[in-house]
């Protein structure tokens, strides 16, 4: 939760937008990213009443946009670095086999 909150105070020279971390979305991807299998995740969604296609399509769009921060190579190496590993996590079967399929 620390980290939502940090991401919560930045802000970005010359862009007058909100920016809003939805705490369960977040959830929903590290949950992903600590469960071993897509089956023990379904069964938590099933618990808390979540759509297992909405999870899916949340975790691909969060994927999606660690990919374009990934691409941040020349300003941000480390961030970029950050959010290239982050994504492998995110993306691992059954999502990449939707993904690259």
């Amino acid at each position: 939760l620390d980290l939502i909150k940090s991401v919560r105070e930045l802000s970005m020279p010359g862009v007058n937008t909100s920016l809003e971390v939805v705490d369960d979305a977040a959830h929903t991807a590290v949950t992903w990213l600590n469960t071993e299998t897509w089956q023990e995740f379904r069964l938590m969604l099933i618990s808390d009443g979540v759509a297992e296609g909405d999870a899916a399509r949340l975790i691909t769009q969060t994927a999606e946009q660690l990919n374009q921060i990934a691409r941040l190579n020349n300003s941000h190496p480390e961030l970029a670095s950050k959010a290239f590993e982050a994504r492998m996590l995110l993306l691992r079967p059954p999502l990449t086999e939707v993904v690259l399929g």
